[in-house]
């Protein structure tokens, strides 16, 4: 028996459908795919490795989608201040990555930037939000 695919079923009008007239059903299934991913860096074989601690806190747009900003402390990873930069950047883009040929064709619309009236508010000459973005891997060593 096959097992039918869920994308299948539906088309992608009536995922945003679902999204924007039932908004507390996503809100309850994002935070049980937080607490997933939250229980997955608990254990000692976490795709990152070891983590030792972490922090996660989650903001909401205009639009009420949810997305979290988080900060990892993982076991072994390099010290500012006591490892070189480059070191530090080695560490970083082993973990950090993205790589657009993954995503689904119909959401690639959806994560590409397109230049627009809110780019460029107050008169601005320059996009605001800095697109187009520098190639990957650009991991910027801030100091504190």
């Amino acid at each position: 028996m096959e097992i039918p695919n869920f994308f299948d079923e539906f088309e992608s009008k009536h995922f945003t459908n679902l999204v924007k007239f039932d908004l507390v059903t996503c809100a309850h299934y994002y935070d049980h795919q937080m607490d997933a991913f939250c229980n997955l860096l608990k254990k000692d074989s976490s795709i990152f490795g070891k983590v030792n601690d972490f922090y996660f806190i989650t903001d909401v747009q205009n639009k009420g989608s949810e997305h979290d900003h988080g900060l990892l402390w993982m076991k072994n990873g390099p010290t500012y201040g006591v490892n070189n930069n480059e070191t530090i950047k080695q560490f970083v883009d082993k973990y950090v990555t993205f790589n657009n040929s993954l995503l689904l064709s119909h959401l690639k619309d959806l994560q590409m930037h397109k230049h627009r009236q809110t780019c460029r508010k107050k008169n601005r000459v320059v996009c605001q939000f800095h697109y187009p973005l520098p190639p990957i891997p650009c991991t910027k060593i801030l100091k504190p």
